[in-house]
């Protein structure tokens, strides 16, 4: 799965690496082999896939960067990032907290 700094915006006003694609290799975060196929995320199904929690805004509100399949027909299954606000185990989502056996 390659990071492309180009295409990893959060938004128009945000230029450069994204925040997910910033954080791939540290622990618990790491891209899968070439060729690997994974299931698409649903809601609240965060532990079922390579994550980090991270702070983003002004705020610095707590999120989870996820690597999960793609919902593309042209590549099902291949690895993406998403971005969830929040996370399993945060009591509210103005900090970070751990997740729940992570």
């Amino acid at each position: 799965m390659a990071c492309n700094p180009q295409l990893q915006k959060h938004s128009v006003t945000t230029t450069g690496p994204g925040l997910c694609c910033s954080k791939v290799g540290q622990p618990g975060f790491l891209a899968p082999p070439p060729g690997t196929i994974l299931a698409t995320y649903t809601p609240g199904s965060e532990l079922n896939f390579e994550h980090i929690q991270v702070q983003f805004g002004p705020q610095q509100k707590c999120g989870t960067c996820l690597i999960v399949g793609s919902k593309s027909p042209k590549h099902p299954g291949r690895p993406v990032f998403k971005f969830v606000p929040g996370g399993p185990g945060c009591p509210t989502t103005s900090r970070c907290c751990a997740l729940a056996s992570a």
